[in-house]
């Protein structure tokens, strides 16, 4: 079991357990240290092989911006920074972490955009090489409707590889309805219904040319569900542009999972 220790205006102060996976094995030790305010500044993690430190460093507005996490008997150690706009949001999380012997070796950042209603619109997700230099980098937008929803996700990977999905809404559950796919010269296009407004019923995909628009070939994937709503096959064909089978796949699933794949000559 779990044993923990409060001290006395209720905060957790430390804490002794066993693990419970064929992964981890043994007994942990967790201690925790607070600011006047009662926010963590501390928390060192014991267990039979290894300790981690943990430090947490806030602003003026008690927000969270920075953390070190260090583990004594390997040498890693890893720096999260935070930076917020004036209302709260989010910014810039930025990540470094170093081996060993402190050397660098992994630098990532992630930079968001809000609109008026402090909604997510654009997120960057940025690596960098050791000098600081940008190596790559991936963008995200987000467009919502009235309520709040987000009806459409786009990812840029850059070089003309994007990514596009647009979502519907039925009872607050959200559902994808299309994917895009641009790569290089062309583009996928897949389109799913839904049965109920619930399950997945049939999808259609479509490859054009974006050169000039013309259709390179079509695939559709049909969707059968057990009484209990779990999958329990999916027949999957794709045609050329002379609408001639090329290729057909039907999947069969148990417990949600597959179980039997058959191929078909065309």
């Amino acid at each position: 079991g779990l044993v923990v220790t409060y001290n006395n205006v209720g905060l957790p102060i430390s804490l002794e357990g066993e693990h419970q996976t064929t992964a981890l094995h043994g007994t942990f030790y967790s201690y925790f240290t607070y600011n006047k305010k009662g926010l963590c500044t501390v928390a060192r993690y014991f267990k039979s092989y290894e300790e981690n430190i943990c430090e947490y460093t806030y602003d003026e507005e008690d927000r969270l911006i920075k953390s070190v996490n260090r583990n004594r008997d390997t040498g890693y150690k890893e720096e999260l920074y935070y930076t917020y706009d004036a209302v709260g949001n989010l910014l810039k999380e930025e990540r470094k972490s170093y081996d060993e012997n402190a050397s660098l070796t992994k630098w990532t950042a992630t930079e968001y955009t809000y609109d008026a209603k402090n909604q997510t619109t654009e997120k960057l997700y940025i690596t960098y090489n050791e000098d600081g230099s940008v190596h790559y980098t991936t963008g995200y937008e987000y467009v919502y409707d009235d309520n709040g929803n987000c009806i459409e996700e786009t990812k840029d990977y850059g070089g003309g590889y994007k990514y596009v999905q647009s979502f519907s809404y039925f009872e607050d559950e959200r559902f994808l309805i299309e994917e895009k796919w641009y790569a290089g010269d062309a583009l996928y296009s897949k389109t799913i219904w839904f049965l109920n407004g619930k399950i997945t019923e049939k999808s259609e995909g479509y490859r054009y040319s974006l050169e000039d628009g013309s259709l390179l070939s079509k695939n559709e994937e049909e969707y059968t569900y057990g009484e209990n709503g779990v999958i329990v096959q999916t027949d999957y064909k794709e045609y050329g542009t002379d609408e001639k089978l090329l290729r057909r796949e039907v999947t069969e699933y148990k417990n949600g999972k597959s179980v039997k794949i058959t191929h078909y000559d065309a």
